[in-house]
This record gives structure tokens, C-alpha cells and sequence, in this order.
């Protein structure tokens, strides 16, 4: 007994799938200029390090939370917004994009000898030691004082 392959079962069992409307997409015009082409080049990238900053974020805060440091009350923000617009810095220069938190980086942290890390002169010496103490006698209310 011969068989016969047909194509033909296939298509009509292919008759059911609902279209999906293309009318309404955007059409981006092949014909944009080398400007225009940076510039949504750009925003794609500000998007995808946006939507990535979201997540990336959220678990680093909730990580911190997770291991016990209370980082709800208000007097918190700051630090947190700090440690957004940290992440934001890297992924914009990681993505070759400015961002205004690179200025202050680069004035605040210096490089080891060996360019292995980097760390803040102000608050670290240069074998990564803090510079700061134990006010063990408390006097002054705060336990943390500049060497």
C-alpha cells in the first residue's frame, strides 16, 4: 500500500489561527538618518537599562532587607537612592551613556597601584583599611569618628 503525503491536511488545519492585527504596529522607516538612527539607538538603550534597573535594584534592596538591616524608615531613602543611581551610573557607562553620577565617581574613588579595585580616599586607605574608629567611651553620641 502506497501513502500520499499532502501539505493540503496541514493548511486547512491552519484555517482556525486568529491573525494578529498588524495594521496598528509602528512602522519604523528603513530610511532614517544616521542621526535619527543614534537617537533610537539610545532610547533603546535608556529603555533595556531602565526596565533592567527595576529588577536589579529591587533585589539588591530586598537582599539587604532579607539579611536583617531595617532600611524602611523614611531617613533611609537617600542611601537607597544612592545605591539606584549606582547602579544606574554602571549601566549606562557599561553601555557607553553618560550619566551625571560618573562626574562625582571619578573625582571620589581612585584606582590600587595595581588597577585591581578602586576605593574612596576620604574613607579608605590605600591597603582598604577604614578610616574610622570605635569611639568606645561614646562621648561625643556618635560610635563611628575619622581617625
Amino acid at each position: 500500500m502506497k501513502t500520499v503525503v499532502s501539505n493540503n491536511n496541514i493548511n486547512m488545519d491552519m484555517s482556525n489561527i486568529i491573525q494578529f492585527p498588524t495594521s496598528k504596529l509602528p512602522i519604523s522607516s528603513t530610511n532614517l538618518s544616521d542621526e535619527d538612527r543614534e537617537a533610537l539607538l539610545i532610547r533603546e538603550k535608556i529603555s533595556s537599562i531602565e526596565q533592567s534597573l527595576e529588577y536589579v535594584t529591587t533585589e539588591a534592596v530586598a537582599m539587604v532587607h532579607r539579611l536583617g538591616f531595617d532600611i524602611t524608615r523614611e531617613d533611609y531613602v537617600k542611601d537607597v537612592t544612592l545605591i539606584v543611581d549606582a547602579i544606574r551610573g554602571l549601566m549606562y557607562r557599561t553601555s557607553g551613556l553618560e550619566f551625571p553620577i560618573h562626574e562625582w565617581v571619578d573625582k571620589a574613588y581612585e584606582m590600587d597601584e595595581d588597577n585591581l579595585y578602586a576605593y574612596n580616599p576620604e574613607w579608605f586607605d590605600k591597603n582598604g583599611e577604614l578610616k574610622i574608629s570605635i569611639d568606645t567611651d561614646g562621648e561625643d553620641g556618635n560610635p563611628l569618628n575619622e581617625k
